[in-house]
């Protein structure tokens, strides 16, 4: 991912803020500056910015919402975030909220984004309501693209039912996206899972493989 700007959106559920995160660290990792930008003024749970300490620790910079990480839940963005454009040096990753909704966020900033060097990736979760065929996508995609006003690039096929996915939850996603690839014209970049995982799919997909590490999944989940 070399864009100046990488955008994930997607569905609610969909893995797209465990995706984000995992890329800001993969970029840490290979020496880039990172701006991770929340832009998550929708669902006040599983918001990237929850974990704005362990990102800092990495040597990521974390935007959010005024009201992010607090009970308060009206959306708020700060004009901190509006220096993400001038920032030629970091790699900025937007965290977009779920569905249409929440990429009216990001049709706010379309003035600066139409003229960036950007890439868009929808997450798809194919495991979660509203996504489990071509023809629902579609329709999620047209409506968050037409709230932020930017057309989806990729996508990620990110099926899972957390820690009980197996290889046939992303086999069945790579069956449904590739319908709606024909619907949309838009080709598949990644499939995002689990190393163990991953590792089980056949060799035609070693191409596409995207690992990534659970840090959204909270402790009392595992109790």
């Amino acid at each position: 991912m070399k864009n100046h700007i990488i955008i994930f959106c997607g569905n609610y559920g969909s893995g797209k803020t465990e995706i984000s995160l995992n890329t800001a660290l993969k970029l840490r990792q290979e020496g880039k500056k990172v701006t991770l930008v929340d832009l998550d003024i929708v669902n006040p749970y599983f918001r990237s910015s929850e974990q704005k300490e362990m990102l800092e620790n990495a040597g990521v910079k974390v935007l959010m919402p005024t009201f992010a990480g607090t009970t308060v839940d009206i959306p708020a963005l700060p004009a901190e975030i509006q220096s993400i454009f001038s920032d030629k040096e970091s790699t900025i990753i937007l965290d977009v909220g779920g569905d249409d909704t929440g990429a009216t966020a990001l049709g706010k900033y379309f003035s600066y984004l139409k003229n960036e060097d950007l890439v868009l990736y929808m997450v798809i979760n194919v495991r979660r309501p509203f996504s489990a065929d071509a023809q629902q996508l579609w329709t999620l995609q047209q409506a968050i693209e037409a709230k932020c006003r930017l057309k989806v690039n990729f996508y990620i096929n990110n099926s899972n039912l957390a820690l009980e996915t197996t290889k046939e939850d992303l086999l069945a996603g790579q069956e449904i996206i590739a319908e709606l690839s024909k619907i949309s014209g838009v080709a598949q970049k990644y499939i995002a899972g689990m190393p163990s995982i991953l590792a089980q799919l056949p060799s035609e997909y070693k191409d596409m493989l995207y690992s990534i590490e659970l840090n959204m999944r909270p402790d009392w989940l595992d109790m």
